[in-house]
């Protein structure tokens, strides 16, 4: 199994770095999150990670395989798959359909045979179609497969993109403020989704703002401020981390009654 592996990564947008010197290794099958305030250049280092950004210096590697340059298809071929902090998918199709579009990189029936509906093509289909629907019943919304994306509550919607990564078969999966909206429940049937995420094999890189999320379901917490790493570590080190109070209450580390 790979190993993700961020090495001495920065950002700069002319006179800004957004990320400055960043390193971090997400081990196989682990949960590792990464948390700091807004601007802190969490959603620029997911974007280098998933293809749509490059450092302006540093490495980002998965496995043996380079990631760093390559397009966000290729870094999905790579068994890198993502979700959004603004809910991506396709209001006008099914659920079943949003779900079937993340087996695309397993698809092998070529232009011709789509065109023609040709028995390879309609085979692949159907194979599609019975992996979708194992996967919406995986995540109790088996009963929504028909219904379209457009008459979702929010909630609902970003678990639909949540099943259109998973259906990607990734070994290494990003979610992108993944509690964003959710309610209390939600968030932790979210919570309880992303144990049984891991429990199959596949490792969560996670961005996010709920606290108690990431406390609850990481194993290992990376916590950037103005683009640099200023501590990495359990959730109990980094709760009990006087820099890391200091940036989000703004000022001396509380007593332990606190």
């Amino acid at each position: 199994m790979n190993q993700l592996r961020v090495n001495g990564v920065t950002r700069r947008f002319g006179g800004l770095t957004a990320l400055h010197d960043v390193s971090f290794t997400v081990e196989p099958g682990a949960i590792f999150g990464i948390i700091g305030p807004n601007g802190a250049g969490k959603t620029t280092l997911f974007n280098i990670v998933s293809g749509l950004d490059v450092p302006s210096e540093g490495e980002v590697a998965y496995g043996e395989t380079v990631l760093t340059g390559r397009p966000p298809y290729a870094v999905a071929e790579q068994g890198l798959a993502r979700t959004f902090q603004n809910v991506s998918v396709f209001p006008s199709m099914t659920v079943r359909e949003n779900v079937m579009i993340g087996r695309h990189r397993h698809c092998r029936a070529g232009l011709l045979a789509s065109c023609l509906r040709l028995p390879r093509q309609r085979r692949e289909e159907a194979a599609q179609r019975a992996d979708a629907d194992r996967i919406l019943d995986e995540l109790a919304m088996a009963h929504l497969a028909d219904t379209p994306v457009s008459a979702l509550a929010f909630g609902q919607r970003r678990m639909v993109e949540l099943a259109r990564a998973l259906a990607a078969e990734p070994s290494l999966l990003l979610l992108d403020e993944p509690a964003s909206g959710l309610t209390t429940r939600e968030t932790d049937d979210l919570a309880a989704q992303i144990r049984r995420i891991r429990e199959r094999g596949i490792a969560v890189l996670l961005v996010e703002h709920n606290m108690s999320l990431v406390m609850d379901v990481c194993e290992t917490i990376l916590v950037l401020d103005f683009g640099k790493r200023i501590a990495h570590g359990a959730p109990a080190d980094i709760r009990n981390d006087a820099r890391v109070i200091e940036v989000y209450l703004g000022g001396e580390r509380p007593d332990a009654a606190h």
